[in-house]
Parts: C-alpha cells; sequence; structure tokens
C-alpha cells in the first residue's frame, strides 16, 4: 500500500540518522534538525501529493510495489535531502527515486536534474 510505502521511506531516512545498518569505519551520519518518524511520515505524504506521485529529479512514478510483488526497487521512493548540510525537514525534503537519489550523491540538485534527464526520449 502507499502508507506501507511511505513508512518504508521514512524508516530508511530515519535509519541514515541513527546509523543503523552496516559497520563501518564510520557509522550513520549527523543529520542536525531532522524531523522524527512522525513528523517525517507526514511531510513524505504531503511531498508526494504535491508531487502527484513523481520523483522530483526525473518525473518517473514511484513504484510501489515490492520486489517480492515484481517491482522495480531503483523506482522506489526515497526521502533526499536538497542542502546536503542540513537534515531531513520540511523545506529541505523532496522525494526521488532510490536511483536517482543515489546518481546525485552530493551534486546540486539543478545539476543531478540536469545530468538524470538530459537524454530523456521526447
Amino acid at each position: 500500500s502507499l502508507e506501507a510505502e511511505i513508512r518504508r521511506a521514512v524508516s530508511n531516512a530515519i535509519q541514515r540518522v541513527n546509523g543503523v545498518g552496516k559497520m563501518t569505519v564510520k557509522v550513520g551520519k549527523e543529520y542536525v534538525g531532522s524531523g522524527n518518524y512522525s513528523e517525517l511520515c507526514l511531510l513524505t505524504s504531503q511531498l508526494l501529493k504535491k508531487q502527484k506521485g513523481r520523483c522530483a529529479l526525473t518525473g518517473q512514478p514511484f513504484e510501489t510495489r515490492s520486489a517480492a510483488e515484481g517491482g522495480l526497487q531503483e523506482d522506489r521512493m526515497s526521502l533526499d535531502r536538497i542542502d546536503n548540510c542540513l537534515g531531513y525537514s520540511d523545506g529541505n525534503v523532496q522525494l526521488v527515486t532510490q536511483f536517482a537519489n543515489r546518481a546525485r550523491g552530493q551534486m546540486p540538485v539543478q545539476e543531478a536534474r540536469r545530468r538524470l534527464i538530459q537524454y530523456a526520449e521526447p
């Protein structure tokens, strides 16, 4: 369901805030000013409506099915911080596909959008 997909995407962002996951030399990152789980679920729901269910960088519709249901995981929703120096908060989050979020990395939003859609078919 769409609500389950929102909870999954927010949980992934919260895990990054809390440093949950694989242990590396540095675990987690400090995202100052990030909202809590409930705040981010509400924000994500609002952004999903505002963005009409599409990636802010590519315009691709989000995949809402799990891999078990035949969904393409690269097209699932991901919370992207517009300014990577700031946390997951209202005004600093856009919804993008998992692929677009990884492809963007530390690039400015406009540059990432330009690169991601430069070869789009008409």
